[in-house]
């Protein structure tokens, strides 16, 4: 897991949490809704149910009421005891088709199965009441036997409606308790939608700390490397674990290195090289320097002769200048002597030819 996460983009390792927050809470959502879909539809039951046992019962105290009252006109109008027969057997197989469909839902089947006992023996009474009257009317019945029937019938159609309203009683305590757990189990549905988007988030946190945490640490780890190469140390090397961006930022930091280290090293070498040849210079530089001092010693003495020559020049010019000198005055002792001479000689021959 950790690797395939490594292998994934910065943006898909971002996208990632938000993606599965996104879906965690829709798949919270759709739980929700399908619990308040189940609550709604055993709301909608209940409300079936409380209406369809209500309309019965309606229904069944129309009847009943009626009935009752026709029960009574006949009891003093003979003329009415063969339409009351005829209404009994029509009003009876109406409950029993009303209480038939009551029992096939389940919920209420013994009450029902009293309220139809007892509508059964009122029904009874009232077949026992028109059979009764006459032989009453025609003297063949006692006034307390006839008062006792009255009595019993009496109580057997109190006995009726009291099961129907005890019954009626029965559905709207059903129906009241079926909407309080309704709302119980509505409220118990938010709770849990609140602990589910809340148990979505943290863990959203949680996951989306843990990616964070991925992408960090080898941001980190090449700052740690960064710092170490700031600091001089070019053996660092960034950690290589994956595909991503980050992965290849640190193979681009490790190529790095190595080209620094490669130009470090090479300017190792030429410094060196510089060194060394900088050694040589200097040892050239110092016999250059000896020499110079030593030409210049030369130098120095070449100069001493030469102040020297200099002086001695001056002095053969002052002899020179002297010796032209003596130069000019002999040759004009010489030219003298010559003119001395040929004047001499003139007159030796003068004299020879005399």
């Amino acid at each position: 897991m950790q690797l395939s996460i490594k292998n994934l983009s910065i943006r898909a390792q971002v996208l990632l949490p938000v993606a599965m927050t996104t879906i965690f809470l829709l798949i919270a959502l759709w739980i929700t809704q399908s619990n308040l879909q189940e609550e709604q539809e055993t709301i909608n039951s209940n409300s079936d149910s409380l209406i369809f046992y209500k309309d019965k019962l309606a229904h069944i105290d129309d009847m009943v009421y009626p009935l009752r009252i026709n029960a009574v006109y006949a009891i003093y109008d003979p003329s009415r005891r063969d339409k009351f027969a005829i209404q009994l057997a029509e009003n009876m197989r109406e409950l029993e088709g009303d209480l038939d469909e009551m029992a096939r839902r389940e919920t209420f089947r013994s009450e029902v199965a009293i309220v139809r006992e007892a509508i059964r023996d009122y029904v009874d009474f009232s077949h026992r009441a028109v059979t009764l009257l006459g032989r009453y009317e025609s003297g063949l019945v006692s006034e307390q036997e006839y008062q006792g029937f009255i009595g019993q019938y009496r109580d057997s159609g109190n006995r009726m409606v009291q099961s129907i309203n005890e019954l009626s009683q029965i559905v709207n305590q059903f129906a009241k308790k079926a909407m309080e757990i309704s709302e119980q189990e509505n409220d118990a549905v938010q709770t849990k939608a609140v602990y589910k988007v809340l148990i979505v988030l943290v863990s959203s946190i949680v996951i989306a700390w843990f990616l964070s945490g991925l992408i960090v640490t080898p941001v980190q780890a090449l700052q740690s490397v960064m710092r170490k190469i700031a600091q001089g140390d070019l053996t660092a090397r960034a950690e290589v674990d994956g595909k991503n961006e980050i992965a290849q930022l640190g193979e681009d930091v490790n190529q790095t290195i190595d080209k620094l280290s490669e130009t470090v090293e090479a300017l190792t070498r030429i410094s060196e090289e510089v060194a060394s040849a900088s050694t040589e210079l200097a040892a050239v530089m110092n016999q250059a320097e000896s020499n110079a001092q030593q030409e210049l010693r030369e130098i120095e003495q070449v100069a001493s002769a030469v102040n020297e020559l200099a002086s001695t020049a001056d002095n053969v010019s002052d002899n020179a200048s002297m010796a032209d000198s003596t130069a000019r005055e002999t040759d004009q002792l010489a030219k003298s002597g010559l003119s001395i001479f040929e004047e001499s000689k003139q007159s030796s021959e003068q004299m020879k030819l005399r």
